[in-house]
């Protein structure tokens, strides 16, 4: 099976005492981490920031750690079945305002999100950092 790269955000932020984690809606139904594909010469970091500002419109956004890797089957635009590899990073933003987003995103809570995010790989990668993303929320 061919192979494919992205990179992506995992965001979290405490919202009036409760938190929660920056999601978007795939076109064909159900929420995953905002995440693309890595451009020619760009490293892992910066398309996660790129892709997090393209899809959430969150434009002050900066790494604070490498979380992980996902690797799942997915399927490209073009039909081509590949194994990817998501290379996710916990980033924080400054104001966590959101200006022109590119996809439908939401704020959801932990058991939201575990509930409803996909596939299971991303499920269980949540779940995997889910006591480091608490210890390291942010925002308000």
């Amino acid at each position: 099976m061919k192979k494919a790269v992205s990179a992506g955000g995992v965001v979290v932020k405490n919202e009036g005492g409760q938190i929660k984690i920056l999601l978007i809606t795939f076109p064909q139904g159900g929420l995953s981490f905002p995440k693309g594909h890595v451009c020619e010469g760009e490293s892992h970091e910066e398309a996660a920031i790129r892709e997090v500002r393209e899809e959430t419109g969150l434009t002050d956004l900066h790494v604070i750690k490498k979380l992980g890797i996902v690797t799942r089957p997915s399927i490209e635009r073009d039909g081509i079945k590949v194994l990817k590899d998501i290379h996710l990073y916990l980033l924080k933003s400054e104001s966590y305002k959101h200006h022109g987003a590119e996809e439908v995103y939401g704020w959801y809570t932990i058991e939201e999100a575990l509930s409803l995010i996909g596939p299971q790989q991303e499920v269980n990668f949540l779940k995997e950092n889910l006591e480091y993303l608490l210890l390291n929320v942010s925002g308000e």
